[in-house]
C-alpha cells in the first residue's frame, strides 16, 4: 500500500493498492481509494477490467481520442 496525503484544509487522503481473496473486487484487483470518503474511486481487477466508481467492473474501458 501506498498513500498520499496533503495537510491542506479540505484535502483528501488517497491510498494505492493490490487487494486480496476477501475484498470486494476479488484476488489482485488493483484500486485507488479515498480515505477520506471511504469510496474507492478506481479499480483495474485481475481481469483487466475497469472501473470508475466501482469495486467490481464487469467490462473493459478503452479510451481513445484524435490529436
Amino acid at each position: 500500500q501506498f498513500q498520499l496525503s496533503n495537510t491542506s484544509a479540505g484535502a483528501h487522503k488517497w491510498q494505492f493498492a493490490v487487494s486480496g481473496s476477501g475484498n470486494a473486487g476479488g484476488p489482485g484487483a488493483f484500486y485507488l481509494y479515498d480515505i477520506t470518503a471511504a469510496k474507492r474511486r478506481f479499480t483495474i481487477d485481475g481481469s483487466g477490467n475497469v472501473g470508475i466508481g466501482t469495486n467490481s467492473p464487469a467490462h473493459t474501458l478503452e479510451g481513445g481520442g484524435e490529436t
